[in-house]
């Protein structure tokens, strides 16, 4: 069934009614996660399926690609780290707003609309740390590059309600995961 939804990606009305099919045939669907989904989908342990994210709208096969090379040397642990790490000319701000808001951003356990909230400061920071990387810039000690400034501030924010948070995946998903 992996292997069913991976082959229409890109027609979004038949990826839905692949999705409902297999949650008939007791298969649950994991939703996108940053740090586990491949670009297709995966079939999981424990008849689970792994959301691909070449399914997500608004989010091309080479920004995916580069992700998932990215996060080879590690998992992802917040949006200011994923930006650092990444080249945020292969991966848009608008390639990251689909990514949060389809829920592949919810492993860093900040709300969704804060994640959004953040991402200039997030884009900001990482360029701000690669100038620093390309100048050789190093601490005090001389022994690594400054990047206290990407310690993310999750500042108390008010979560999206349940309806925008549906609304957000219908958009992206094409359906309510």
């Amino acid at each position: 069934m992996a292997a069913v939804l991976s082959s229409d990606m890109a027609h979004t009305d038949k990826t839905v009614n692949f999705i409902e099919e297999a949650r008939r045939m007791g298969l649950a669907i994991d939703p996108p996660n940053i740090n586990l989904s491949e670009y297709r989908f995966v079939a999981g342990p424990e008849q689970r399926i792994v959301y691909g994210l070449g399914a997500i709208k608004g989010v091309g096969e080479s920004a995916i690609n580069h992700l998932i090379t990215v996060r080879k040397q590690g998992p992802f642990t917040d949006l200011f780290s994923l930006c650092q790490r990444i080249d945020t000319h292969k991966v848009t701000k608008r390639v990251l707003e689909a990514l949060i808001k389809c829920g592949a951003l919810d492993t860093f356990n900040a709300n969704r609309a804060l994640l959004c909230e953040q991402m200039d400061a997030a884009f900001q920071a990482a360029d701000q740390y690669h100038k620093r990387e390309a100048q050789g810039q190093i601490d005090l000690f001389g022994d690594s590059l400054c990047d206290d400034f990407l310690i993310p501030q999750y500042n108390e924010y008010p979560h999206w309600t349940e309806q925008e948070k549906l609304q957000h995946e219908k958009e992206t998903l094409g359906l309510y995961l």
